[in-house]
């Protein structure tokens, strides 16, 4: 016996004109264009904000909790579990 096998026919588009492109394309080439500076600069002001407020409110925190030291208080036994739900909802 012998079986018969059909070869699908795959045509590819090959009547893409050069320096032609469609809105769509415009709008995603321009798209592209300004997400990625503007994820540039969104992550420049992200390490401003971090450098100007957030260590200079986590050394006051440091400075309260150095002051009950005396209690046996570790302050990593605070942030570090806030730091790994963090990283966990935030890394989802």
């Amino acid at each position: 016996m012998s079986e018969i096998i059909e070869v699908p026919n795959i045509t590819v588009n090959t009547n893409v004109s050069e320096g032609k492109s469609s809105t769509f394309d415009k709008l995603f080439d321009l798209g592209f264009k300004l997400i990625i500076p503007i994820l540039l600069i969104g992550g420049l002001i992200l390490i401003y904000i971090t450098v100007t407020l957030v260590i200079p409110f986590i050394s006051g925190v440091f400075d309260v909790f150095g002051q009950v030291d005396d209690l046996g208080l570790n302050p990593f036994l605070i942030f570090g579990p806030l730091g790994g739900i963090a990283s966990f909802i935030f890394g989802r």
